[in-house]
């Protein structure tokens, strides 16, 4: 996806690139690596850092030298560390489709690239990795099903564990690195994800019940330092932006199309779909709708969490007969 970036960093800026996706610790493993390996530009993913994810991107980002650029799939698990407003487009059962994904993202994204940008940062292009799900040892139909298992958070992100905990879910913060282990000892019941993870990295094994339920889009986007965007000349600019956006539709497409394969493969390896009935659906609904007035100013910027709802809402109206 980076290649033509990669080209043009290479030829305008004289750095070598490569390619490097690595779980990383610490900030300066980052560093190490980059000077190991002559990396000018580097692109990190499926990571499970240490306690203080924030730092940890940001100073990686800082130490990676003249041209270097993260591409995270989770924007749980990096974009917000960066700019809490990208929450704004994972508020659990905001959005129920692409479509309305890609209306809202679409809308925001200039507001939300201006914010980032302020953060010494620029979004080259938007992503996202499909829809987070429940897996779960026994079947979770309701949210008082969920309630009865451990659920994994991922350790450091103290703020999905205070919304889940305000939702009156018993969860326990560990690395996703450590699933199939808590899985397979009890220390976990119930993890959530997209099912391609799911399918990629097995938990459907061990958590063979996968809840009915789009809970929220897991969201990305690849981003350069600004300083690195800077110094590549603006004659450059506007094609690279164009390359890397035109190759993140692309994408976005193919990670959406594996996504819907994944279910039904996961099916014929013993993976079992709990549907919901329209109480259950309510019921979801109803717990949802109110904490958001927990979420809104505290998960994303008030601000921003009225206007992602504003725009769901006008598209449903446009839609509606």
């Amino acid at each position: 996806m980076l290649k033509r970036l990669f080209q043009l960093a290479e030829t305008e800026v004289g750095v070598p690139t490569r390619l490097l996706v690595r779980p990383v610790e610490h900030p300066q493993q980052i560093a190490d690596l980059i000077d190991e390996h002559g990396l000018g530009i580097a692109a990190f993913g499926r990571h499970e850092p240490g306690p203080d994810r924030r730092e940890l991107f940001l100073g990686a980002a800082r130490l990676a030298g003249p041209a270097a650029a993260l591409f995270e799939l989770g924007v749980q698990l990096f974009l917000p560390r960066i700019d809490s407003g990208v929450s704004c487009l994972q508020i659990p059962l905001l959005l129920d489709s692409y479509e309305e994904l890609d209306y809202v993202r679409d809308r925001l994204a200039p507001l939300l690239e201006r914010r980032i940008e302020e953060r010494g940062f620029v979004v080259v292009n938007w992503s996202d990795a499909g829809w987070v799900h429940f897996f779960t040892k026994s079947p979770a139909a309701t949210p008082d099903d969920l309630r009865q298992l451990k659920l994994l958070t991922s350790a450091g992100d103290p703020q999905t564990e205070k919304l889940y905990k305000d939702f009156g879910l018993h969860v326990v913060p560990l690395p996703y690195t450590e699933v199939l282990m808590a899985l397979e000892t009890g220390l976990i019941e119930a993890v959530q994800g997209p099912p391609l993870y799911a399918m990629l990295d097995q938990w459907f094994g061990l958590a063979p019940n996968m809840t009915d339920l789009r809970w929220a889009p897991l969201v990305g986007a690849t981003v350069i330092r600004r300083d690195t965007w800077e110094a590549i000349p603006q004659a450059w600019r506007e094609e690279m932006l164009e390359s890397a956006r035109a190759a993140g539709l692309q994408l976005r497409g193919k990670i959406r199309a594996l996504g819907e394969e994944a279910v039904p493969e996961m099916e014929k390896r013993g993976l079992k779909v709990v549907s919901l009935d329209e109480a259950a659906l309510r019921a979801w609904s109803a717990e949802t709708t109110r904490a958001y007035q927990k979420l809104r100013g505290v998960y994303a910027p008030a601000d921003l969490f009225d206007e992602a709802v504003r725009l769901r809402d006008e598209l449903r109206e446009t839609a509606s007969p």
